[in-house]
């Protein structure tokens, strides 16, 4: 190619390019003493002529221009010193997704040394048999590794003056450079031509995930290195998990058009931070009472589905629902949460019923609206009170009644804070209130009191560990 040369320019230094990607904004930002983050994402420290260090580069790595990249759960320390004034910033790297792996190698320890272009000519066979030489530009780029850890396949995307140039390298060993080439044909003029390249992206893998830069965006984003072929998992009040016995735990009001859906329910996924989930009511008769089967539907970003059935009550409003909402009006505010709510009709309820040893026990519906009017009854009438205002307040609550033992007895479970929890607002001979209880604790005070709380422990939802309140 003689008479022919390229005019670099920018195509001559592309590390001179990456570190003005790298220095192109808020070169003053004052740095703050406590940052969170999630892992895999990087952001950025800006400071003219400062030094920059990491106390843990495992946890965290922060290159020469203030890029900090979150590679792993836990704590690290940035330095940043600038001419005699050191200030330091501790950093907390939090989970991204349920099971997203750390990365051993970021992008940022993935150094530009050194760049050359060189023009060139090869010689290819058209489909006539004829030889045709085409102008070439061979694009050699020099990278070396500044970690302490091995990396995996390495892929640096640039253009040379608009054409894609793909450089590629299988990995790259601690502290080891590698020079990459790329032939990408041209037509260059016979006097000389000039040519720019542009970095696009760089991507390092390690450790089956694998970090992208996207140069013109200055953002880094944390990626799988392999498919995504499992489905979301839904939990929560969905299966046989959404009821007990005969009782949905979600109780939808015919006319409740808001009616929140998702507070019970949620979708997961082990790699997603979030996913899409809908609910299908369609075969739901919103103007009629009963039990109906709604389905949950979950997408992840890769399009795994799945699919979760659950029942639901619909409940028509009734005297019984109009006297709870004028109790309510009193005694609890719309923006407390479940548990206090809870506690605020236990206390009502303790407070309001009389306990006169009968009660009617056709219906529950019916002992609630004599219990509220006249303030007298037994246990079934504390149940009933209690399960009426519970389920006008939104919170979900089944029956509970002795398996064994002498007599018959009510009460509720209520579900708060994550879990069902024992509620008796009856009195006991011995003292106490029953409110919001484990199984361990009402099992204990049963087992000194006669054993007067022995339920069916196979069919009644299990209580969390953790307590709430005290029986005393």
């Amino acid at each position: 190619m003689k008479g022919k040369f390229l005019r670099f320019g920018m195509l001559f230094v592309m590390l001179g390019i990456v570190a003005l990607v790298y220095c192109g904004r808020d070169s003053d930002a004052a740095v703050a003493n406590k940052k969170t983050v999630k892992l895999g994402t990087s952001y950025r420290i800006s400071s003219s002529g400062a030094k920059f260090s990491s106390s843990d580069t495992d946890t965290a790595y922060v290159d020469a221009d203030g890029l900090v990249t979150a590679k792993k759960i836990g704590t690290a320390t940035i330095k940043v010193k600038n001419g005699t004034k050191t200030t330091k910033q501790k950093l907390t790297v939090k989970a991204n997704a349920k099971k997203k792996r750390s990365i051993k190698v970021s992008t940022g320890e993935i150094n530009i040394i050194r760049v050359q272009a060189l023009p060139d000519t090869s010689t290819t066979t058209n489909e006539t048999g004829e030889s045709e030489v085409k102008d070439v530009v061979t694009v050699s780029v020099e990278i070396k590794n500044v970690s302490k850890n091995k990396s995996g396949k390495i892929i640096l995307n640039v253009k040379v003056d608009g054409i894609s140039c793909r450089l590629e390298s299988s990995g790259l060993g601690a502290g080891d450079s590698k020079t990459l080439t790329k032939t990408v044909n041209m037509t260059l003029s016979e006097e000389y031509d000039s040519a720019m390249v542009t970095p696009v992206d760089l991507t390092v893998y390690s450790n089956k995930m694998y970090t992208k830069y996207f140069y013109e965006k200055d953002e880094t984003k944390f990626y799988y290195g392999t498919k995504d072929t499992k489905a979301p998992v839904i939990s929560g009040f969905v299966g046989k998990n959404s009821y007990n016995q005969d009782m949905p735990f979600m109780v939808v009001y015919s006319d409740d058009i808001n009616y929140n859906y998702f507070k019970y329910v949620k979708a997961t996924d082990d790699r997603d931070t979030k996913v899409k989930l809908t609910v299908d009511t369609s075969k739901v008769n919103f103007k009629k009472a009963g039990k109906y089967k709604i389905t949950y539907k979950a997408v992840d970003k890769a399009g795994n589905v799945a699919e979760k059935t659950a029942k639901i009550q619909v409940r028509k409003t009734k005297d019984i629902d109009r006297y709870a909402d004028q109790v309510l009006s009193g005694i609890i505010k719309k923006d407390w949460s479940d548990f206090k709510k809870a506690v605020a009709i236990y206390n009502y309820t303790r407070r309001h019923i009389s306990y006169v040893g009968y009660s009617n026990k056709s219906s529950w519906e019916k002992e609630a609206a004599q219990g509220i009017a006249y303030g007298k009854g037994d246990c079934f009438t504390y149940y009933a009170v209690a399960r009426a205002l519970l389920t006008r307040a939104g919170i979900p609550n089944i029956k509970v009644t002795r398996y064994r033992g002498a007599g018959h007895h009510w009460w509720n479970m209520v579900y708060v804070k994550g879990g069902w929890y024992h509620y008796d607002c009856g009195p006991r001979p011995g003292g106490g209130r029953f409110c919001l209880l484990t199984d361990d604790q009402l099992t204990a005070y049963s087992r000194s009191h006669g054993n007067k709380y022995i339920w069916n422990y196979k069919v009644i939802p299990k209580s969390p560990k953790k307590k709430l309140t005290s029986v005393f």
